[in-house]
């Protein structure tokens, strides 16, 4: 009998359950933020003085950054390692959200973020 089929054949242990428990909590958080952004729109309006088409800007990030990382990222994930390309992302996730706490002002947020990926 080969491993792959004593892997198969055997009942998942309790690391294993526990490791697809916690990717399904996961997946469930992953896309939480697309929804949440519509209830944000009102706050950003009240807290900082954007026009209506500059809240725009923000809120459609999180859609083009996930549209933008199937497209591109993902075959450099394919040729390079998905643990490689996930532990460079994370320093500029960090980087996105400590900008975004020290933002004083609207237009202060795009300069801090720039060009960089805010949801890493």
């Amino acid at each position: 009998m080969s491993i792959v089929e004593q892997v198969e054949n055997a009942p998942m242990g309790r690391g294993e359950i526990q490791a697809v428990a916690l990717r399904r909590g996961m997946n469930l958080l992953d896309g939480f933020d697309t929804p949440a952004t519509c209830f944000i729109g009102p706050a950003i309006t009240s807290e900082w003085p954007p026009s209506p088409s500059r809240v725009g800007v923000p809120l459609r990030g999180g859609p083009a950054g996930m549209a933008l990382g199937a497209l591109f990222l993902a075959r450099l994930a394919d040729r390079v390692g998905r643990r490689g390309l996930t532990l460079s992302g994370l320093p500029m996730a960090s980087l996105g959200m400590r900008c975004a706490s020290v933002s004083q002002d609207f237009g202060r947020t795009g300069e801090f973020f720039g060009p960089l990926p805010v949801n890493g």
